[in-house]
Formats: C-alpha cells, sequence, structure tokens
C-alpha cells in the first residue's frame, strides 16, 4: 500500500477476533454480511488502495466483485 492511499478491511465476522488483535488503523467489515459494503462504500476513496483480512482465501474474489460493483476497482 502506497503511504497514505491505502486502507485495510478486516472481513472476520468475529469482531470480538477484530477487537482482541488487528492491523492498526483497519476498519472492521465483517463478510458475509451487510455491513461490508456500508462500511466500504462509508469509509474507502475510490482513489483508495484496498487490502483485504480474510478468513477464508476462498471468499476474497466474491468480495472483490462486490466491491468492484460499488465503483472500486
Amino acid at each position: 500500500l502506497q503511504a497514505g492511499r491505502g486502507k485495510v478491511l478486516d472481513t472476520r465476522a468475529d469482531r470480538a477476533a477484530f477487537a482482541a488483535a488487528n492491523l492498526p488503523g483497519s476498519l472492521h467489515a465483517p463478510y458475509p454480511g451487510p455491513f461490508f459494503l456500508t462500511a466500504a462504500g462509508s469509509y474507502l476513496d475510490a482513489e483508495d488502495e484496498i487490502l483485504l483480512v480474510v478468513e477464508d482465501p476462498a471468499q476474497a474474489a466474491e468480495m472483490t466483485a462486490q466491491l468492484y460493483r460499488i465503483g472500486f476497482d
């Protein structure tokens, strides 16, 4: 991530796990669920580079597709 241009979305569903250990400055955007796209749309800018923290790497492609649908590419 370029300095100042990136955001980390921590997509782990367990809020307690996020609270116990997360990357500094990361945003909790649980996946699956309605808050994933809400968090992305509310806190990300179109120019941001996005790093996803995932529990299940198999879901990363679907998360990326959903972000693309709301304007993040």
